[in-house]
């Protein structure tokens, strides 16, 4: 074994250190966390200390320097691991023995490891006896948080002997490295009462692959001058577009172009705005284009060392470690040497460069006890390379009080806005905190995912194929053997042909307003845009985007990107997934702007059964419900309910029906033709960070996440449930989209 990690050694003081340096003699470097003193009042530990966590790394595995431990943590030990070009960062955890992770003791420390992995900001694996089981983790979305994976034994059912046995001890790793990750329960070591973990890591880059959207960078939200006019930006983006064959554009062809030049000219001011580096631009640019799927590997490569990022509240972490390496290397018998030189200067060469960062990140607000001034921090840092051993020191302790501060304010400022969120829903009567709770990203069980694992084996991207099959049979499925008559298409494009003459054009000051209320924090499509992002925009940029939606609606056709939906598939509480899609920006802009049309049919057609209109919400609809039940109880009446849910609802709808339903119901046409041609279109499963070759949908299955869906329902339903009424009196079925209480009334 390379690596050996382990908890509880009981040791703190001289014993630590006489055991630190019997390890290094044997071969081996030691990161360790010491023991804490008991509670002489319940102390049952050797030698009155309990925990302790250690990982011994042999001296031939290279170990990257590792980063700002805070002070605040305790429980764990952990290293940065440098392998085959790339930094992970490997962890120790030892929660309280006999409580889970529900308890303060171990909530706290959980927080307090989450909080240094975000900081860490590296693929990352946590080893440890975790005292429940990786469902029971899932429950405290500590997961989510972390957005980590569990990777459990695969040749055992539980982990410690004790009672029945109980699966508690495994591996928390990010996404990025559960694929190269195995697990093993040693069944033949001296381990009592839990089994050892045998944890084979494959590094191998070039079989680890993921494939994805080729995605452009984020553009640095920045509120600076338009230097540049809006049709100079469309006459860079048009030449920088020129190699696109454009000779015998169709109406299609050229609604795809003028997005096309629309996304890069947007994409040139806004980059322009954030006063980006020109010869980055290429890092940024490509959204509204043409789809392209690549490989790269799960885990990226990076220089040694470059593992250091600079958000506001980690800066003086991050510099902090810096000058302690460079006091370790100044201090170095050995540090003339040629590689020690080197790295010597490129760490002087990084620190006097920190001098506008610091002016920005420096918190006077906190430092009033502090003898450093900024002036003479920045000076020092100048000057690094000549700085005396004891200068050093004085920087680097003060750079460790900041980073201890900030730590500190960074707990206090979490506690205190969560303190006042809760006290504001409980005065409010709690419906947004119920909602925040229960709606908690959810998780795949780990007896879920090994049983994937099992069946279609531990490449990604072979597990996506093969769902991405299972989706496609579904979703083409042709139960009413539909597929081969497209005479519903005609007579749909017909109905909106004639109904688009009348429609009045969308404006200016709609769109704006639209982009204004679009939400910031939101999934991307294909198209990788976010509505919000055009807020930025000038008035000519909006005008040119109104030009755009227009002209498709005139042309009842969309641009060839925006008929592209990325689905994400999301675990359900009683398992399975549930696909929800992401469409295109352009398309989400429009639904909005002509969502007034669609409400207002909605006010007119939908029936009395309807319980999801405006106004209403689940928890009211059940609550009318369950009163009229009461009701009925008090008064001696019978009363009999049966709750029914529809399985796969939205994927169930064959779309010829719905549609011809649709327009017999006087649907919107324009709408119906616009929405069909999204919902028919191309789409791409995306799960495990992978994207699935492209699925082409026929007849069957409506999107999830589309905001004329629901409305689709009602007409899909509308005569079913209307029959069902008109013959079978008294039963009355009302619905919420797929979820129908049938209910039936009477005396005796």
């Amino acid at each position: 074994f390379s690596v050996t990690i382990g908890v509880e050694h009981h040791l703190a003081g001289d014993s630590l250190k006489a055991a630190r340096k019997l390890t290094y003699k044997a071969g081996w470097r030691s990161f360790v966390n010491p023991a804490v003193q008991c509670n002489p009042a319940v102390q049952t530990s050797k030698k009155g200390f309990s925990g302790g966590e250690w990982i011994l790394v042999k001296r031939s595995v290279s170990v990257a320097h590792d980063r700002y431990h805070p002070q605040e943590a305790h429980g764990w030990a952990s290293c940065t691991l440098r392998v085959k070009g790339f930094d992970f960062l490997l962890v120790s955890l030892y929660l309280e023995s006999g409580q889970d992770p529900f308890s303060d003791t171990n909530a706290a420390k959980l927080d307090n490891l989450g909080r240094f992995l975000k900081v860490v900001s590296l693929p990352y694996m946590v080893v440890g006896d975790w005292n429940c089981t990786p469902e029971q983790l899932a429950e405290t979305s500590w997961l989510n948080f972390v957005k980590g994976s569990v990777v459990a034994p695969n040749n055992v059912d539980y982990t410690c002997r004790q009672g029945q046995g109980s699966l508690i001890d495994y591996v928390v790793c990010s996404t990025a490295l559960r694929c190269m990750i195995k697990v093993e329960a040693d069944l033949n070591g001296p381990w009592t009462p839990h089994y050892g973990l045998h944890i084979t890591v494959n590094v191998d880059l070039e079989t680890n692959v993921l494939r994805v959207l080729e995605a452009p960078t984020n553009i640095p939200i920045c509120a600076g001058p338009v230097r540049h006019p809006w049709a100079a930006m469309k006459g860079l983006a048009a030449a920088d577009l020129e190699e696109a064959d454009n000779s015998d554009a169709t109406a299609q062809s050229k609604l795809t172009t003028g997005y096309e030049l629309f996304s890069r000219a947007a994409e040139f001011t806004l980059i322009d705005t954030a006063n980006c580096e020109q010869d980055a631009v290429a890092g940024y640019t490509g959204r509204g284009g043409t789809i392209k799927l690549v490989e790269k590997p799960a885990v990226t490569a990076n220089a040694a060392g470059d593992y250091f990022h600079f958000p506001a509240l980690t800066y003086f972490s991050v510099l902090h470690q810096r000058v302690l390496e460079f006091l370790k290397l100044k201090v170095a018998v050995k540090w003339g040497r040629c590689t020690q030189s080197k790295q010597f200067r490129s760490l002087a060469v990084w620190l006097g460069k920190q001098s506008a960062p610091l002016i920005s990140f420096w918190p006077h607000h906190a430092l009033n006890e502090q003898s450093f001034t900024v002036s003479q921090t920045i000076e020092h840092l100048l000057n690094v390379i000549d700085l005396s051993v004891s200068v050093l020191k004085n920087l680097e302790q003060q750079c460790f009080v900041i980073a201890k501060l900030l730590h500190r304010e960074q707990l206090s400022t979490s506690k205190t806005s969560f303190r006042v969120w809760l006290a504001v829903q409980l005065k409010t009567g709690g419906a947004r905190a119920i909602h925040a709770l229960t709606k908690q990203a959810l998780h795949k069980n780990a007896a879920e995912m090994l049983d994937e694992q099992m069946v279609w084996g531990q490449n990604p991207i072979e597990r996506l194929d093969h769902k991405a099959k299972q989706w496609q049979q579904r979703w083409n499925d042709d139960p009413l053997g539909n597929a081969t008559d497209l005479t519903w298409l005609d007579t749909v494009e017909a109905a909106a042909q004639r109904a688009v003459v009348d429609m009045s054009p969308l404006g200016l000051k709609h769109l704006k307003s639209s982009v204004k209320a679009s939400p910031a924090r939101t999934g991307v499509g294909t198209d990788q845009w976010r509505v919000k992002d055009w807020q930025r925009l000038p008035d000519e940029a909006h005008a040119d985007l109104l030009q755009l939606l227009n002209a498709s609606e005139a042309a009842l056709n969309w641009p060839s990107q925006v008929v592209n939906n990325l689905i994400a598939m999301v675990p359900k509480p009683q398992g399975g997934e549930r696909p929800i899609t992401l469409t295109s920006a352009l398309y989400r802009l429009w639904s909005r702007m002509r969502k007034f049309i669609m409400s207002s049919w909605e006010e007119e057609h939908h029936g009395f059964w309807d319980t999801a209109i405006r106004g209403s919400s689940p928890l009211r609809a059940a609550l009318v419900r369950e009163l009229k039940n009461e009701c009925c109880a008090w008064m001696n009446i019978d009363v009999g309910q049966i709750l029914w849910d529809v399985e796969k609802f939205y994927d169930s709808i064959d779309i010829p029906t719905l549609a011809l339903a649709a327009l017999r119901l006087d649907y919107p046409p324009v709408l119906l033709h616009m929405g069909l041609q999204v919902h028919r279109g191309v789409r791409y499963i995306t799960a495990e960070e992978c994207v699935s070759m492209p699925i082409t949908v026929t007849n069957r299955s409506i999107l999830a996440g589309c905001a004329q869906s629901v409305a689709w329902t009602r007409c899909f339903l509308h005569d079913l449930l209307g029959q069902l009424h008109a013959t079978y009196k008294p039963v009355s079925i009302q619905s919420w989209v797929d979820d129908l209480a049938h209910r039936v009334q009477g005396r005796g």
